[in-house]
Parts: structure tokens; sequence; C-alpha cells
């Protein structure tokens, strides 16, 4: 960012671009403030800013301490008439949804006059944080009868929302669509998947999902152990953690953080590896290290 600025800097003019170039950079680089202070200089040297430029500031509000600043960027996007365009309406969506704003929102996206799959993903994944699996159903249903083409995104947030036991029915209802869009290979969507099932309490489809994608990577790995072990199935867990070893999926596993694990669960992993070694031990001290070599692996 310094050899930016310094180059923005020098610049002898500044048109519109450059001007976007730098407050997006500011954005993509969490400096929040930089990127607001960077549009006031623009607006003080009478430089017209287009959608680019209030798209890019309103990722930069999309924080509860930055919510005002987003506010009066939706309204100078209304003034001059740029709020319906498809990247600053998505943008506006993703920043009162962030913001805990689901009535704004929802009054928003029901305003825009046309809306993109990406406005559509936006307000799905609202609902979806909100846990308004209904929402996001309905959503869901009247954006299959538009002519947009449902991406894997869409079903990714659609089965967030649906990850309960009460909600099983209609995470079996998307993975039927996901199936029929031929989009059931796709990695995201077989790791949500996994993840959908095995927070509905039904690992046994959890694990044929698990089965039949073609690459599992260490978040689908993760999504199953985690599943065994909300479940209490501790055995399982263990199996499948020595299954992914085996298959040489360790080294990028052990990277990740294990603060996922419950320590209720964890218990109960560390109480089965105990019985499990006492069987076989032929004295108490050949239980300890026997245990301790498994948890140094394992941990």
């Amino acid at each position: 960012m310094e050899d930016a600025c310094n180059i923005f800097y020098q610049m002898e003019e500044r048109d519109t671009i450059s001007w976007n170039s730098m407050i997006s950079s500011y954005s993509h680089n969490i400096f929040y403030e930089e990127s607001l202070r960077c549009f006031n200089q623009m607006r003080h040297a009478t430089v017209k800013p287009n959608s680019v430029t209030l798209s890019s500031l309103v990722s930069a509000c999309s924080f509860i301490e930055y919510l005002k600043w987003g506010m009066g960027i939706h309204g100078l996007a209304v003034k001059v008439r740029l709020d319906s365009v498809f990247y600053v309406g998505s943008t506006l969506i993703t920043l009162y949804s962030e913001c805990g704003k689901s009535e704004d929102t929802e009054l928003l996206f029901q305003e825009m006059p046309e809306k993109d799959l990406v406005s559509w993903n936006s307000m799905i994944a609202c609902y979806a944080e909100d846990e308004n699996y209904q929402g996001v159903l309905r959503l869901l249903s009247e954006l299959s009868r538009t002519s947009k083409i449902i991406n894997h995104i869409t079903f990714a947030y659609a089965l967030a929302a649906c990850a309960s036991p009460a909600t099983l029915i209609h995470g079996k209802t998307l993975h039927a669509l996901i199936i029929r869009a031929s989009l059931h290979d796709n990695l995201l969507l077989g790791n949500a998947l996994v993840t959908m099932y095995g927070k509905c309490g039904t690992m046994r489809v959890a694990k044929l999902v698990f089965q039949a994608m073609p690459k599992p990577d260490v978040v689908t790995w993760k999504a199953l152990i985690g599943g065994y072990i909300e479940n209490k199935e501790p055995g399982e867990a263990i199996k499948t953690l020595k299954l992914m070893r085996a298959q040489g999926t360790i080294a990028d596993f052990i990277t990740m953080d294990w603060s996922w694990i419950n320590s209720a669960y964890l218990e109960g992993l560390l109480l089965l590896l105990a019985w499990q070694y006492w069987r076989k031990a032929n004295s108490f001290m050949i239980l300890l290290l026997s245990l301790g070599s498994t948890l140094t692996s394992l941990l």
C-alpha cells in the first residue's frame, strides 16, 4: 500500500479511475478509515464518483461501527441515482445484513428494480445468517421462476439455513435440487451437505455424501469428523481421523484450528481411547504411554 500511495500522490492529475483504484485498494487491505478519507479527498478534488466508487466504499463500511458512514454512502447513491446499479445494490444488501439490519436489507432488496444473481445470493445469505430457512426457501423458489441460472453459491447459502433437525426435510429438498442442477460434484456444495447432514443428526447420509465426493479436501474431513463428534460418535470420529491420516491429509489438518471440538465431546474421545487401550494394555504404564502417544498424534 505504501508504494501505491506514493505513486498515487505523485500523479499530477487523478481521474475517477485512479481515485477508485486507491479507494478499492484501501478497502481490500482492511484500511477502511483510509478508504473513507480518500473518498473525502476525491470529493474536495471535485472528481465525480461512479458506481465502482460507491460499491468499494459500501464494502468498506460493512461493520456496525461504520454503519452510519455506509448509510451516508447509500444516501449519496440514491441522490446520484446509482443505487439501482446491480453491484451497488448487492453491496448495500451485504452492508445492512452484516450490520444486523435484516428489515432494511429486505426492504432494499424488494425495492430494487432489477436484480442480478449476486443480489439474490446476498439476500439469501442474509436470511441464512438469521437462520430464516423459510425466507431462504421462499427466495429460492422465486429465483427458480426467473430466467437466472442458480449457481453453487446460491445453494451453499441456502444449505447453511437448514443445518438443524427441524429443517432436515428442507435440506433434503435442496440436496435433490443440487443433483437436478448437476452440481453434486461441486466441492463447496459437498462440504456444505456433509456439514448440514451432520448438524441434522443424519451421519449415515453425511458419510454417503462424503464417499461420493470426487476429491474431498481438508474442510470435508473436518466436517465429517466434527459431525461424528457433535453426534457423540467418538468411535467413528477416530476411525475417520485414522482414515484421513492413512490418505496423507494429516499434514494440512494439523494446521487447522481445533477449537471447534467441544470439550464434552473431546472427553468422550479420551474415555473411548482409554477404554480401547485398557483392553489391550498389560500394565498401567503401557496404557499411559499408548494414550499419550495417541493424543500427541491426534492434537
